[in-house]
């Protein structure tokens, strides 16, 4: 049996995945990436961390697969029946040693993310219920900064930045409906 998960209780730790091509940008608009999404949520992520080295190895670093507890605040949108847990298990591609943040891999394979809030755009992982990766690497990503969320400069849509959670909420409605 493989290692046990920080965050599924039991569950196998890591779902299956393909981890070795790193985070892609998936979505050409706002609408895309919701629609690519399986949720979007408002949640804390707390600095835990739990790390799983791979045999593949990119540009001479050896791949690692991060999980962090993401502790959900609210659910902006899910297209899955049913409650989402209080805690997902966030898993993210990096690489060991760490690239320099002006290499290109760096956005491809970012590793575990700092502590803080966020707006996430999340993908499920089956078979576990609370697993999930974030849709289209950083685009699926806004920090939320004095109460409103923070397109990245070169990834996030401009639909999202600067919202309100519940202006946020709104948007996200209004792009589900056309």
């Amino acid at each position: 049996m493989g290692p046990v998960s920080l965050c599924g209780a039991g569950a196998f730790a890591l779902p299956p995945y393909p981890w070795e091509r790193g985070f892609v940008r998936e979505a050409g608009n706002a609408r895309d990436l919701v629609r690519r999404s399986s949720c979007v949520v408002l949640g804390d992520l707390d600095g835990g961390v739990r790390r799983y080295a791979l045999p593949h190895r990119i540009a001479g670093r050896r791949l690692v697969v991060s999980e962090q507890p993401l502790y959900l605040r609210r659910c902006l949108f899910s297209a899955d029946e049913g409650p989402l847990p209080s805690v997902l298990a966030l898993f993210s591609p990096g690489l060991e040693p760490r690239p320099p943040a002006e290499d290109p891999l760096t956005p491809r394979f970012p590793g575990p993310f700092a502590p803080g809030r966020y707006v996430f755009f999340l993908r499920r992982l089956p078979p576990r219920r609370d697993a999930c990766t974030l849709v289209g690497g950083w685009q699926g990503l806004y920090p939320v900064v004095c109460g409103r969320t923070v397109a990245l400069e070169g990834y996030g849509f401009c639909e999202f930045d600067g919202k309100t959670i519940d202006e946020l909420a709104a948007v996200l409605r209004s792009l589900i409906a056309s």
